[in-house]
């Protein structure tokens, strides 16, 4: 019995670890399989939770809102200058989630949820990012451990991606973007296989929270005793 017992703890033990840089992984995939002008090796993101502990389910990353994100590796080669002179340069999301109900949100750039505004899957590149616009004018080779090494609130490439109060994020999702100038596809990325999801956890303590904070106070009716609160 006390053999079952400490093999049992032992599994226990095992399934609930999550190691840094071996568990929390998160592979982004090159979806052009360096066709494009620019193309992308070895990316890989190490996820963490809101207290920056490892975040990981079944031995990879979860996307976690809030969290926190590193990148671990990877490689950026511009084979042939891009300039927003010949066209201007738009992120086209394709976004779907593992359930029936939300199913496909965004496809192609285009949006296919009414609640979804088409903005959000179809963006100018350069409007939001002016210095990445800059970076593949030239032909050139990337570290992106190197450009990303100071980011995030402490400078050390801890990046953090706040808090989501939108409780519908939480389950598996597909995520890919494509860079588009006109029809042309120049790079594209996917976040882990053609065929698998990859978890988005939300903190339902801290959808709460926020919104709480950002709820307007309701004025109290004529007549109404106002108790301060402590």
């Amino acid at each position: 019995m006390r053999v079952l017992l400490c093999l049992a703890t032992f599994a226990l033990s095992y399934t609930l670890a999550c190691e840094d840089g071996v568990d929390n992984i998160l592979r982004i995939h090159d979806s052009l399989k360096g066709k494009g002008r620019i193309a992308f090796e070895n990316v890989e993101l190490l996820t963490y939770d809101g207290h920056k502990n490892p975040a990981c389910d079944e031995g990879k990353g979860v996307w976690n809102f809030p969290g926190f994100f590193r990148l671990k590796s990877g490689k950026v080669k511009v084979t042939k200058a891009v300039k927003e002179s010949e066209g201007e340069l738009k992120l086209a999301l394709s976004l779907e989630k593992n359930s029936w109900i939300i199913g496909t949100v965004c496809e192609n750039g285009k949006s296919k949820n009414q609640f979804v505004p088409a903005e959000i899957c179809d963006f100018p590149l350069c409007k939001f990012a002016q210095d990445k616009c800059k970076m593949i004018e030239q032909a050139g080779e990337f570290d992106l451990t190197e450009l990303t090494s100071t980011m995030g609130p402490d400078n050390n490439g801890l990046i953090d991606m706040g808090p989501l109060p939108i409780p519908q994020i939480d389950g598996e999702w597909a995520l890919s973007v494509k860079l588009m100038q006109g029809a042309r596809k120049l790079a594209g990325l996917q976040v882990q296989e053609d065929d698998q999801w990859f978890k988005v956890a939300a903190d339902s303590l801290n959808i709460a929270d926020v919104v709480k904070k950002t709820s307007k106070p309701q004025p109290a009716p004529p007549g109404a005793q106002v108790h301060d609160e402590f």
